[in-house]
Formats: structure tokens, C-alpha cells, sequence
């Protein structure tokens, strides 16, 4: 059970540079977005996946939590409720959408969700050329409620990624970013 609703409750009790951080690159070429909306200590190493698969020419943002030196996991919004008006803004506009989550387990996996499903279908190629455990649609992570915030694009869905702790590290951080990098180029050209 999340502590806070909305973006508002939380902005309303927690301070930005102090409890919480954002950070986003809108780059007005770029049809595509990679985002995490529990980056920094809420779900660690998403945002380093998604600076890395942004590079220098998808747009990018990240909320980040930066409490020290726990209490991290407080700031989490469920994606359907997350509506920070700067990711909100930066969705709407982009017609290719990418979250990266961190889910819990001991299981390697990454369970694809969301409503686009040729785009959820390309980053699953994608990932399976790196030889990752690769996952459409699992039943706890499907984000296919309109209101999750990977489904608020200019076409209305979007693909949400949800990656075990052990993937978020390491040489598997690369490789997922390569991946999802690669499934935004290829899918853009099908648009």
C-alpha cells in the first residue's frame, strides 16, 4: 500500500532536493520516451537503465528518490496514479513510451506490460537476442489500466518493463538499455 495517492500528496510532505529529485532531457526531435517514475533508492538501478538506453537522442526523465539513508520505498506512486505534471507533459507528447520498473523476487525476470502491443512485442525480441528472461504480459505486472502513466501517450499506450533486482546490476544494465534502445529505433520506423 502506497503512503501517497497522488504527486500532490506527496509534494505536499516531501521536499524536492531533499527527500526526492527529477530529472528530464525533453528532446523536441525525439518521438520517443524512456522513463522511470521510482528512480534512484525506490527501485534501484532503473534510473541508470534508463540514462543509458536515453543516450543522447531519446527523451528521458526520472523521479529519483534521495532520502539518506533509507526511507526511499515511501515515495513510490502507483503508475496509475503517478501524475508528476513534468512526466505527465513529456508522455502526452511522445507517441513511443517506455517505463522501466524494478519488481521483488529471486526470479531473473523482466515481465513486459502495457497497452502497446507491437511495441511490448519489439523490446521482447530485443531483450531475447541478449538471452534475458524475458516475460509478456505476467499476470502481477500487466499495466494495462488506461490511467498507468506508460499508457498516457499521444496514442494512448505505451510498454512498461518490470525487472528483477539481480538484472538492474552489473553488465546486465547494458545490455537491457542496448535492447530497449534498439526496439525504439526499429519500432519507430513502423510508425
Amino acid at each position: 500500500m502506497d503512503k501517497y495517492e497522488n504527486f500532490s500528496e506527496l509534494h505536499s510532505l516531501e521536499v524536492e532536493g531533499k527527500d526526492f529529485r527529477i530529472e528530464d532531457s525533453d528532446r523536441p526531435w525525439s518521438r520517443a520516451i524512456v522513463f522511470t517514475p521510482h528512480g534512484g533508492g525506490i527501485e534501484p538501478g532503473t534510473s541508470t537503465i534508463v540514462r543509458k538506453a536515453a543516450g543522447a537522442d531519446l527523451s528521458m526523465y526520472l523521479f529519483e528518490g534521495i532520502k539518506i539513508p533509507n526511507g526511499n520505498s515511501l515515495l513510490h506512486i502507483a503508475s496509475h496514479h503517478f501524475d508528476e505534471p513534468r512526466c505527465v507533459a513529456l508522455v502526452a507528447k511522445t507517441s513511443i513510451v517506455v517505463a522501466i520498473h524494478g519488481c521483488k523476487g529471486p526470479k531473473s525476470r523482466i515481465c513486459i506490460g502495457g497497452l502497446d502491443k507491437a511495441l511490448k512485442e519489439r523490446l521482447c525480441e530485443e531483450l531475447s537476442i541478449e538471452k534475458l528472461p524475458v516475460v509478456i504480459d505476467c499476470p502481477e505486472f500487466l499495466g494495462l489500466h488506461q490511467m498507468n502513466i506508460c499508457n498516457r501517450s499521444a496514442r494512448h499506450c505505451g510498454a512498461q518493463l518490470e525487472i528483477s533486482p539481480d538484472l538492474r546490476t552489473g553488465p546486465f544494465v547494458d545490455r537491457i538499455a542496448a535492447a530497449v534502445h534498439r526496439a525504439i529505433e526499429s519500432y519507430s520506423l513502423s510508425l
